[in-house]
């Protein structure tokens, strides 16, 4: 029973990244998304992480190298 649960989990999770569109993806979505906070003194930082970060992901997925590459609370 544990493992189908992990399975769907897995899944959903997988295909609600695969549908995020991160053409107009932004640094305020993903805090969204993830309910993240960040002091103000952090904030420009973390969006030129993530924006780099992205920028890297969309360089991936324009070469159809056979997989995606999303973004998750951990860019």
């Amino acid at each position: 029973m544990l493992s189908a649960f992990s399975f769907l989990l897995v899944a959903s999770v997988a295909l609600a990244a695969r549908t995020r569109n991160l053409e107009t993806y932004s640094f305020e979505q993903f805090v969204k998304d993830y309910k993240l906070s960040y002091p103000e003194s952090e904030i420009a930082n973390r969006r030129q992480i993530f924006n780099a970060e992205l920028a890297r992901v969309k360089v991936h997925n324009a070469k159809n190298a056979g997989w995606q590459e999303t973004i998750n609370k951990y860019s």
